[in-house]
């Protein structure tokens, strides 16, 4: 998708990757990469999916970064 939209930009984290399996992606908690690659201000908009808690943790750091709340969604996988 980044080659079709230039705008677009996925980034892979593991929060529980070991450091024996090989992965050289992105690693922690996703709130963190959020205020990585998330500049204060952002006119951005924001698709977060995953579990209810991560979730709602993603969108306290989108908030806090200026993101609009109608700029910002999200599936909660139970």
């Amino acid at each position: 998708m980044e080659n079709q939209l230039s705008r677009f930009r996925y980034i892979p984290t593991l929060s529980r990757a070991k450091e024996d399996s090989g992965w050289t992606g992105e690693r922690g908690r996703v709130t963190s990469l959020i205020e990585k690659y998330v500049p204060e201000g952002a006119n951005r908009d924001v698709y977060i999916c995953g579990n209810p808690e991560m979730v709602e943790s993603c969108l306290e750091v989108m908030k806090e970064r200026g993101i609009p709340e109608d700029q910002i969604y999200f599936d909660k996988f139970a």
